[in-house]
């Protein structure tokens, strides 16, 4: 339950960021997204910080979900 809880506030985050600002990803190499799902490191601030609501924004709900 608390995990559920958890996803329900960063994906509100992440909407009202996208809400807000304007996001241009740019991936550096071909943009190949099917590997994507291999990743098994996310660096993260480890403190609360002004630029949480920009890094959720791009942050993919699987991540979210993930963390």
């Amino acid at each position: 339950m608390s995990s559920l809880l958890r996803f329900a506030v960063l994906a509100s985050i992440k909407a009202l960021s996208r809400l807000f600002y304007r996001f241009k990803v740019e991936w550096v190499g071909d943009g190949d997204f099917s590997r994507h799902r291999e990743i098994r490191v996310c660096a993260i601030l480890n403190h609360t910080s002004l630029f949480e609501p920009i890094f959720l924004g791009v942050t993919p709900l699987a991540w979210l979900w993930t963390l």
